[in-house]
């Protein structure tokens, strides 16, 4: 299986910086992101996390873009804005919810 960091290099290059700090939490042990995914067109790479406050019938995408996270809550059509920092200490200390991380955009 190819890594997602050969991915997203291929993908989205521009966003490299960005992305490398990622790579711990995509990549590394604990299998904490899944549902990899890039757009080049977009300018960005996103993921899904496995986090146990999101229920199983809830899907919500983080697309990382090079200034801000876009956090999209599927399941009820909700976006807010993240911070790659404030992303980062959410990956970091999962399980608390990603909710405490974001500001609440209108949509």
């Amino acid at each position: 299986m190819e890594k997602i960091s050969s991915y997203y290099k291929e993908r989205v290059p521009k966003l490299k910086a960005v992305f490398e700090p990622y790579l711990k939490y995509i990549e590394g042990p604990g299998d904490i992101t899944h549902t990899n995914w890039a757009s080049a067109e977009e300018g960005y790479f996103a993921f899904q996390v496995n986090d146990p406050n999101i229920r199983n019938d809830e899907e919500v995408h983080f697309y990382c873009y090079e200034t801000y996270v876009k956090v999209v809550d599927v399941s009820n059509g909700e976006w807010h804005r993240m911070t790659h920092e404030n992303c980062l200490a959410y990956l970091e200390q999962i399980p608390r919810s990603w909710y405490n991380f974001v500001t609440r955009e209108e949509t």
